[in-house]
């Protein structure tokens, strides 16, 4: 399910994806890269792994695409299809994912 939110005028990100307590909105960059913010919405029982593909964000290459976690200031490295997140309970991470080009 696909969801338009306006930010601010002339900002929009996309909800890519809602799934049991977490939401993962997207955004292409001007530069080609894109932003993903991933919401843990569940209080408690500790921070979650979330998965989350590529092809949600709209990332569609075959060679998929770094990310780097913004607020830890850490490269989280290649991934092909998929990259995952721990997400602290009522918490956020937010991720820039650069396309990689052959």
């Amino acid at each position: 399910m696909y969801h338009t939110h306006t930010l601010i005028e002339h900002v929009t990100c996309l909800m890519c994806y809602q799934g049991s307590n977490y939401q993962v909105f997207s955004r292409p960059l001007q530069n080609g890269t894109y932003a993903a913010v991933i919401f843990n919405t569940h209080s408690f029982a500790g921070p979650r792994n979330i998965s989350v593909e590529l092809k949600q964000l709209g990332i569609n290459g075959s060679m998929g695409a770094t990310a780097r976690d913004l607020f830890a200031r850490k490269d989280l490295g290649k991934f092909t299809t998929a990259f995952q997140a721990t997400v602290d309970p009522d918490g956020v991470v937010m991720i820039k994912l650069t396309p990689l080009t052959e």
